[in-house]
């Protein structure tokens, strides 16, 4: 782009910021996936999280392709069971769909926070273990 990061940085920052802090993201998410980021490049001693659960809609119709909700610190159960804690029953009551990749704890969120939803094997790890 012919500039240096900061002066990038200065620029998108708010706009990350504003959209972060814009609650209607997550109106009308009917197909919710999780799966977690690991910062293989991340070097332990500086600061951030290394592990990262990410929740992305993947609902149909409303916008293209999947949008980015959310990143959480942590790769666990809890981590994705307390943000769907936090974003309130009547979220919870509109995912239909759950996917996820293999991983014991955010199915067990799943199960504990979407008990409606059908919980399903997304389709990367569905190829990659077959």
């Amino acid at each position: 782009l012919g500039t240096t990061w900061n002066t990038l940085w200065t620029q998108v920052q708010p706009v990350l910021a504003q959209a972060a802090g814009d609650p209607s993201r997550f109106e009308g998410v009917q197909v919710l996936g999780v799966d977690e980021h690991i910062w293989h490049h991340r070097d332990p001693r500086r600061r951030g999280p290394k592990e990262l659960t990410g929740m992305v809609d993947l609902t149909r119709g409303p916008h293209p392709t999947a949008r980015l909700l959310d990143l959480v610190p942590g790769r666990s159960g809890s981590a994705y069971r307390d943000w769907l804690d936090e974003r309130g029953e009547a979220f919870r009551k509109r995912v239909e769909i759950a996917t996820l990749d293999p991983f014991q704890g955010y199915k067990n969120a799943i199960d504990d926070q979407l008990e409606d939803a059908t919980c399903v094997l997304d389709a990367f790890h569905i190829v990659k273990l077959a």
